[in-house]
């Protein structure tokens, strides 16, 4: 089964170590969106992943909850590359599932320091609600909050 691409998590299911079992667990919210997170991404094992997505849609269909509580926890029980305002996989691009782009395609280097995900957002007008926005100065290649004529930095007409 390995040497025909089957990883070998999966492989080892024929042997007799993958047997049905009865597990009882405990969460709480903060621990069980943790474990959506890692576990119902593609690339967990198939056993695990089948798990989570079972949690969660037997918590959604829990009668207890309300309505607005269920869309709530629908938008964080999730994989990890859909939690957050920026969906990027945390993945290395060689190990990435393809869902979304690996969240170093995000990060560029600027000026000798690296410029972090939000940042680059906020420069590039593709702000999540409650960011402000970054004014660029292509002179001197910096970003600003504040919003004039001239750059702060070189004085150069800002863009």
């Amino acid at each position: 089964m390995i040497s025909k691409g089957v990883r070998t998590e999966d492989a080892r299911d024929v042997l007799p170590n993958a047997t049905p079992t009865v597990i009882y667990i405990t969460f709480n919210l903060r621990a069980f969106m943790h474990f959506c997170n890692e576990r119902m991404c593609s690339r967990a094992s198939k056993e695990i992943h089948d798990v989570a997505n079972g949690m969660v849609r037997e918590v959604l269909a829990a009668q207890q909850i309300s309505d607005e509580e269920k869309k709530i926890l629908a938008t964080v029980l999730v994989p990890k590359c859909e939690a957050g305002q920026l969906k990027a996989c945390p993945e290395s691009a060689k190990d990435c599932c393809g869902r979304h782009k690996p969240i170093k395609d995000f990060v560029w280097r600027a000026k000798g320091r690296w410029i972090d995900v939000y940042e680059w957002a906020k420069m590039h007008d593709s702000t999540p609600s409650g960011m402000c926005t970054y004014y660029w100065c292509s002179e001197c290649e910096e970003a600003f909050q504040e919003k004039t004529k001239y750059c702060p930095g070189c004085g150069a007409e800002m863009e």
